[in-house]
């Protein structure tokens, strides 16, 4: 088992603001949960330089393959062009 960390937006490139829950009701769909880490913020610069600012939710999520929280993120936020997702490494639950 692996364990994953996504950035959500919180925000379009508009500065509408996103709403992350059907996103994240999707990780618990198919993964069983997830677990935010507010308080996440980047920038960045399109190729005409405009920049970008953006608060985010840092989730994280377990699971052997990324791919259903991949293809959930981009139904979910289908104006993104990028999504960073990472591999953290391996990750076992044990029960005590």
């Amino acid at each position: 088992m692996r364990l994953w960390q996504i950035v959500v937006p919180s925000f379009d490139n508009m500065g509408l603001p996103y709403r992350s829950d059907a996103f994240l009701s999707r990780l618990i769909d198919d993964y069983g949960g997830y677990t935010v880490i507010p308080g996440t913020s980047g920038a960045w610069r399109d190729d005409a330089g405009k920049l970008y600012q953006d608060r985010s939710l840092l989730v994280q999520f377990m699971g052997s393959n990324p791919g259903p929280a991949k293809l959930a993120f981009s139904q979910c936020f289908p104006d993104q062009k990028a999504l960073a997702l990472a591999s953290i490494g391996d990750m076992e639950i044990i029960t005590l």
